[in-house]
C-alpha cells in the first residue's frame, strides 16, 4: 500500500505507474491524479483555459455534443476550436464523431455542400421531407 501524494488516499501498488528512478519503483501520485494532472496542464497549454470552463461548457451542453446532441462522459469530449486563431478561439465540446466530421468538413467546405445539395435531392425523389 501507497499514499498518493496528491489525493491523499491509501492505494494498492497497482493504483500507480511505474517509475524505476524512484526507490520503490513507482510514481509519488495515483494514476487518477497523474492523468487529471495531464488533461489540467493540456488544455491550459494548447487553449489557455482550466478545468473550469470544460466544467461549465459541459454543464451548458447538458453532458452532450454540441453538434449531435448524444450524451457522453466529460473526460470524452473535444475542445471544438477555431484553428488558426491565437488566443484560440472555442465554440463547445463534441464527441470525437462530430469533431472529426467537423475537420473534415472544414478541410473541404465547397465538397460537403455539393454533398448536401444532392443528400437533399435524393431525399426530395424519395417523397421525405428535408
Amino acid at each position: 500500500m501507497k499514499v498518493c501524494s496528491k489525493c491523499l488516499q491509501k492505494k494498492s501498488r497497482d493504483f500507480f505507474a511505474i517509475d524505476r528512478t524512484k526507490p520503490d519503483g513507482t510514481t509519488s501520485q495515483c494514476k487518477e491524479c497523474r492523468a487529471a494532472s495531464k488533461r489540467k496542464s493540456y488544455f491550459k497549454s494548447e487553449y489557455g483555459i482550466g478545468i473550469e470552463w470544460i466544467d461549465i461548457t459541459y454543464k451548458q451542453q447538458n453532458g452532450c455534443c454540441k453538434v449531435c446532441g448524444e450524451k457522453c462522459e466529460k473526460a470524452s469530449l473535444k475542445v471544438d476550436h477555431v484553428h488558426g486563431t491565437n488566443p484560440p478561439i472555442l465554440r463547445g465540446l463534441l464527441c470525437n464523431s462530430c469533431n472529426l466530421d467537423l475537420g473534415r468538413v472544414e478541410a473541404n467546405i465547397a465538397k460537403y455542400e455539393t454533398l448536401i445539395v444532392e443528400a437533399k435531392l435524393s431525399a426530395h425523389y424519395r417523397g421525405e421531407a428535408i
